[in-house]
């Protein structure tokens, strides 16, 4: 999907898509929450998308503090 390299936020080479028919399957990483709602929009603003498999995963885990 051309979006994903129209895209200034993204990381496109570590991003994965495939497309089968009405639904975009993203996989890979992500470098933030931030590129990981970029990457699911930039899929749902293809035409005839009416389904996202979103796979996708950050690439540090967030440190979590007690």
């Amino acid at each position: 999907m051309a979006a994903f390299h129209r895209s200034a936020t993204i990381d496109a080479s570590k991003v994965h898509v495939e497309v089968r028919g009405n639904k975009v399957i993203l996989s890979g990483t992500v470098r933030s929450l931030s590129e990981y709602d970029d990457a699911c929009e930039a899929a749902w603003a293809a035409p005839g998308i009416d389904m996202i498999d979103n796979q996708l995963q950050l690439e540090h885990e967030a440190l979590v503090v007690d």
